[in-house]
């Protein structure tokens, strides 16, 4: 196997990581299908991992016909992301918000293709409009800030995935927007935004699925412990509680 190729075959891997999340939240949401946000949080992992392996190798080979479907799948699987993290907070983007983003996202990475082609500019549209619904998002669940342990993270998690997309700009500097495909895809700038996306991305995706994970725990902690036709607590729950109030009591007394 040869140089270029071996680099494409292991910077293919990671996008392989976010088909495993992708399963890992159609997994959750098969226990706890009342979670809809599993759903969503499913096709945003599955549609980067495709946009990012088109990406990589280059599929399709013309530049034009890679970079708006690859863009728009990234910006499917950035709104699907915000729109999980919304609903499983009781909120939502709707759907004015994200037809807008994806109209207005997709309709500049063709103009700067097609009619003044920029790949600098195509970059800065893509850092800076991912960054701004992240962190619309982000600060709508602010409130999780001060929830529990998994919440927290959750939210600052979002938060700084959010706010990476627009200093990594700066890797721009010094980077010749005339170069050769071959050219750029060997540049510092690339392969760090590779890195960037890979452990970004990943970062997120842990927080979700630990959060998510959470939420199917306590669901079936909640159908196991309370009567579903009275909404009380059954014995088993009325057990549970005490024995918590019991060992907090005995932790302060300590």
């Amino acid at each position: 196997m040869n140089g270029p190729l071996a680099a494409s075959a292991i910077a293919s891997a990671w996008p392989g990581l976010f088909v495993l999340f992708g399963l890992a939240f159609g997994w959750a949401w098969s226990i706890e299908k009342k979670r809809h946000y599993l759903l969503l949080l499913t096709a945003a992992c599955l549609l980067f991992a495709t946009a990012a392996f088109m990406q990589i190798m280059l599929l399709p080979l013309d530049i034009g016909a890679n970079t708006i479907p690859t863009g728009l799948l990234y910006t499917l699987a950035v709104l699907a992301a915000a729109e999980a993290i919304l609903r499983r907070s009781g909120r939502g983007m709707g759907w004015k918000a994200a037809l807008g983003a994806i109209g207005v996202i997709t309709a500049l990475l063709w103009y700067f293709y097609y009619i003044r082609p920029n790949l600098l500019v195509r970059i800065y549209v893509q850092a800076f409009g991912y960054g701004l619904i992240l962190a619309a998002a982000a600060w709508r669940i602010r409130a999780l800030r001060h929830g529990r342990l998994v919440d927290r993270v959750l939210f600052w998690v979002v938060a700084v995935v959010a706010i990476h997309f627009f200093p990594r700009t700066w890797l721009t500097f010094g980077t010749d927007a005339t170069a050769s495909i071959e050219a750029f895809g060997a540049s510092l700038f690339w392969n760090m935004m590779q890195l960037l996306i890979a452990a970004a991305g990943t970062a997120l995706a842990f927080a979700l699925l630990a959060a998510a994970l959470t939420d199917v725990m306590d669901d079936l902690r909640r159908e196991r412990d309370v009567d579903p036709l009275t909404g009380v607590l059954n014995r088993r729950g009325w057990r549970s509680e005490w024995q918590g109030c019991f060992a907090m009591r005995v932790h302060r007394s300590a």
